[in-house]
């Protein structure tokens, strides 16, 4: 393919030119510089003109002679009119394959006219030898050699949905009836092409996903739409303490490392065909967990008692919240008291308060602990006193 030469380049020549002396000043500012330039443009621009019409003389790269090749190639012909021949590159191969291309049996000949307008094609071919010599693998009487079967992506694909009619199919694809018709017009009499649609499977985008050490979490990673047959899912690298579980696409775990790791999922289907997605897995260590202190507090024996305990902050919710230890004295059970319940949710500790021996006649002060777990097994506790009175 020729180029044209640019401004500068002619600038240059015609200074090179002109005669010398001091009569010819061309500096740059003087006026015989400024014409110069001005010429300089006009030449560049008939060369850009000149060379586009060269260049376009050849059908893979005309432009303004495209439609003179198009009426000596006999285009459009009965192929034209599948959405293809809209593009100026489309033309250009319809061209060439008008005037260069010779069918032959050669399967790259196919996958070749496919790939000049823009299309990637396989040729799956029957191994007709093969299947005579296994005794009654072979029924079709020796026409299996003179089929080729044509896979070639799938171009829009509408699906059934819940407001579809009774009548419409469950999945309709978009051919691609130029390519058809171009491949159709190469092939031999003898033989018979079928084609067959790939429609690669798709897997809508991913968010990045963050989450702490030591803390259980289940994802459930979107499903792929399209693909031909059962779809197989992977995730990969390996994230410790998490585990992925391809039938149900879920991953769940609880990580053991402090890591920044990029995921790739992945959905094969029974073609080969693979649709990928990548996010990010962010693991970071659990904020310290804390717990205020429980003040020591006086209370009567066999008197009603109801006292909330301060919150934890910090951590991963949810907390579990704990208080003890039990105390035993004489067959009974106290937690501080027998009759006495501690609520986790509402962190409540209420009941009829006794602090002393079944018969009432002693008094004892109940020390107690009060704890409480987050959900990554971080733990804090505070001791309180509390004096019977």
């Amino acid at each position: 393919m020729v180029q044209p030469l640019d401004q500068a380049a002619y600038s240059e020549q015609v200074h090179g030119l002109l005669p010398t002396g001091r009569a010819w000043a061309t500096g740059v500012g003087t006026r015989m510089a400024r014409l110069v330039a001005a010429f300089s443009s006009e030449l560049a621009r008939v060369d850009t003109s000149l060379t586009a019409l060269l260049n376009g003389a050849l059908p893979d790269h005309a432009t303004d002679l495209l439609p003179d090749w198009e009426r000596v190639a006999g285009l459009p012909d009965s192929c034209s009119g599948g959405g293809l021949a809209d593009d100026v590159l489309q033309r250009r191969a319809a061209v060439i394959e008008k005037i260069v291309t010779k069918a032959n049996l050669n399967p790259a000949t196919f996958v070749a006219t496919a790939r000049r307008y823009g299309v990637d094609i396989d040729v799956i071919e029957f191994d007709q030898p093969r299947a005579e010599a296994v005794q009654g693998l072979d029924t079709s009487g020796g026409r299996w050699r003179y089929v080729w079967w044509i896979k070639l992506p799938a171009g829009k694909v509408r699906r059934f949905h819940v407001l579809s009619t009774v009548n419409t199919p469950l999945r309709t694809i978009q051919r691609s009836a130029e390519i058809e018709c171009r491949l159709r017009k190469l092939n031999p009499a003898h033989m018979l092409l079928l084609f067959i649609y790939d429609v690669a499977p798709v897997l809508p985008a991913l968010p990045d996903i963050s989450g702490y050490r030591n803390v259980n979490v289940e994802y459930t990673l979107p499903e792929a739409a399209g693909g031909n047959g059962a779809l197989t899912y992977a995730l990969s690298p390996d994230v410790p303490g998490m585990t992925f579980t391809p039938a149900s696409r879920v991953w769940d775990g609880a990580p053991t490392a402090v890591a920044d790791t990029e995921m790739t999922y992945t959905a094969t289907d029974e073609d080969g065909d693979v649709a990928t997605r990548t996010f990010e897995h962010s693991v970071a260590a659990p904020p310290a967990l804390t717990l205020p202190a429980v003040a020591d507090f006086r209370h009567r024996h066999l008197e009603n008692l109801t006292k909330v305990f301060p919150a934890a902050t910090g951590g991963v919710e949810p907390y579990t919240y704990s208080l003890g230890p039990a105390v035993s004295h004489g067959g009974h059970t106290y937690a501080g008291c027998r009759e006495m319940t501690f609520s986790s949710a509402t962190r409540t500790w209420s009941g009829t308060y006794w602090g002393g021996d079944p018969t009432g006649t002693t008094r004892r002060n109940v020390n107690i602990v009060y704890s409480v777990v987050d959900a990554a097994g971080q733990r804090a506790s505070q001791t309180a006193t509390v004096t019977t009175t």
